[in-house]
C-alpha cells in the first residue's frame, strides 16, 4: 500500500510538467482539433516564394542543297536538321533572415550582480523598492538568453554580443520581419539551361528543269522548334513549293519539300565564260584576243567589251582611257586599238624619265552581255599581261 501511493505521487507531480513543456492545451480536455491548431499555427509555417517566370528560345538549324544541271527530276538525300531549346528559369531569391536582438546587461558576466544605478560604487547589491529594510537582497542573476529591460537602455541585443551600429534603428524581430516585406525587395536570379532537343529530316524533289552549265541552284532548308520551311533560294527559276510529311515517329519522320517549276528569270553570266587569250603591239597597234566559252548558248546576242589602257610607270601607273566594243556573239574576239584611240591621252605631254627607250602597257578589261540568256551585270575580268613598246 505504502509503494502504491508513492507511485500515485510520483504520476500527479510528472503530468503537469509535461504538459506545460509541449505547445498544446490540454485544459479543454485530451483531444487534439487539429484544424484549429494548424489554423491558429498558419503564421508561423514558412510558405516557399513563387517562382518568377520561365522563358524558352530555339536555335535554327540549317541546311543547304546545291543542285547541280540536270534534264530530269532530282530527289536528294535525306539530310537532318536540328534545333535546340534552351530554357530560361527565374526564381526570386529569399528575404534575408533578420537579425535577432536583446538587451545588453550591465554586467556581461552571468551569475553576478549588476552595478548599483543609486550612485553607490563597490560591490553593492540595490536597495528594495518595496520600502522594507532587511537582509534579504534582491539579486538580478543573468543568465545567457534572459532579457531583462533597463530605463536607461532603449536598444536590445543578445546577450554577449556587441551593441548595435552606430545610426541602426533598433527594433524587435517581428517588427523587422514587417518592415522588409513592406516594400518588394525580392530579387530575381535567372538561369539558362538546355531542353529538348527537335530533330527534323529533310529533302528536296524537284522537277525537271533547264539550267545552263555554268548555272547551280543553292536551297536553303530551315528548322526552329517544331517547324521547317525553304528559307533561300539562289537559283533561275520560280518554284511552285509544296510539302508533305511521312511520319514514322519520332526522328524516323522525314518531311519533303516539292518543287515545280514554274517561270525562269535571267541569272547573271558566268565569270570564267570568257577570257583573254593574247595580248600584243605590232606595227603601231595594240590586239586583244579574247575567247567565249558559252558563246554557243548565246546565239544570236551581243557582248560589250570594254578595255582601259594603262602605261606603267615608277610610282602611279597612268590610264590613258577606256574604249568600248560592242560586238555579235562569237567563239572569239579581236580587238585592236592605238594609244591616240583614248581621249584621256590627247593631253600628254612626254616625262623626261620612263619614256625614253621602252615604256610597258597593259589592258584592264570586263564584259556585258545583252540578251536574254543572262543579266547585263558588268564583270570586271582584271589586267592583262604587261608588253614592252619602243619609243
Amino acid at each position: 500500500m505504502r509503494k502504491f501511493l508513492i507511485l500515485l505521487a510520483t504520476v500527479a507531480i510528472s503530468a503537469p510538467l509535461y504538459a506545460a513543456s509541449t505547445d498544446v492545451d490540454f485544459d479543454k480536455g485530451t483531444g487534439l482539433n487539429v484544424s484549429a491548431y494548424i489554423e491558429e499555427n498558419a503564421s508561423k509555417i514558412a510558405t516557399p516564394r513563387p517562382s518568377g517566370p520561365m522563358s524558352s528560345r530555339y536555335t535554327v538549324g540549317c541546311t543547304t542543297f546545291k543542285l547541280s544541271p540536270s534534264n530530269s527530276s532530282i530527289t536528294t538525300n535525306q539530310v537532318r536538321i536540328q534545333s535546340q531549346e534552351f530554357v530560361n528559369e527565374c526564381h526570386y531569391m529569399p528575404d534575408p533572415i533578420p537579425p535577432s536582438h536583446h538587451i545588453q546587461p550591465n554586467n556581461p558576466k552571468p551569475g553576478v550582480s549588476p552595478r548599483p544605478t543609486n550612485g553607490n560604487t563597490g560591490n553593492v547589491s540595490p536597495r528594495p523598492t518595496n520600502g522594507n529594510n532587511n537582509n534579504n537582497n534582491s539579486h538580478n542573476v543573468h543568465q545567457p538568453g534572459a532579457v531583462t529591460h533597463h530605463p536607461s537602455h532603449s536598444s536590445h541585443a543578445s546577450h554577449g554580443s556587441a551593441s548595435p551600429r552606430p545610426g541602426h534603428k533598433s527594433i524587435s524581430a517581428t517588427e523587422e520581419v514587417a518592415d522588409t516585406r513592406s516594400g518588394d525587395s525580392r530579387q530575381m536570379v535567372c538561369n539558362e539551361r538546355p531542353g529538348r532537343t527537335f530533330t527534323h529530316n529533310v529533302r528536296l524533289n524537284v522537277g525537271r528543269r533547264n539550267l545552263y552549265p555554268w548555272e547551280t541552284e543553292e536551297i536553303t532548308v530551315c528548322a526552329e522548334h517544331e517547324h521547317t520551311w525553304i528559307s533561300e533560294s539562289k537559283t533561275p527559276y520560280v518554284y511552285d513549293i509544296s510539302e508533305r510529311t511521312q511520319t514514322g515517329g519520332g526522328v524516323n519522320s522525314t518531311k519533303t519539300f516539292t518543287l515545280n517549276p514554274v517561270s525562269r528569270n535571267p541569272s547573271a553570266p558566268d565569270e570564267e565564260g570568257m577570257t583573254a587569250t593574247a595580248f600584243r603591239y605590232s606595227n603601231g597597234r595594240f590586239y586583244l584576243n579574247v575567247a567565249d566559252k558559252w558563246a554557243n548558248y548565246y546565239d544570236g546576242e551581243k557582248v560589250i567589251i570594254r578595255v582601259a589602257l594603262y602605261r606603267d610607270r615608277f610610282l602611279v601607273d597612268k590610264k590613258l582611257g577606256e574604249k568600248e566594243f560592242e560586238l555579235h556573239v562569237d567563239r572569239n574576239y579581236a580587238l585592236e586599238f592605238t594609244e591616240g584611240d583614248f581621249d584621256d591621252d590627247k593631253d600628254y605631254e612626254p616625262e623626261t624619265r620612263g619614256d625614253r627607250g621602252q615604256t610597258k602597257y597593259y589592258v584592264k578589261w570586263g564584259f556585258q552581255r545583252i540578251g536574254y540568256v543572262s543579266t547585263d551585270k558588268y564583270i570586271k575580268k582584271g589586267s592583262t599581261n604587261k608588253i614592252s613598246v619602243n619609243n
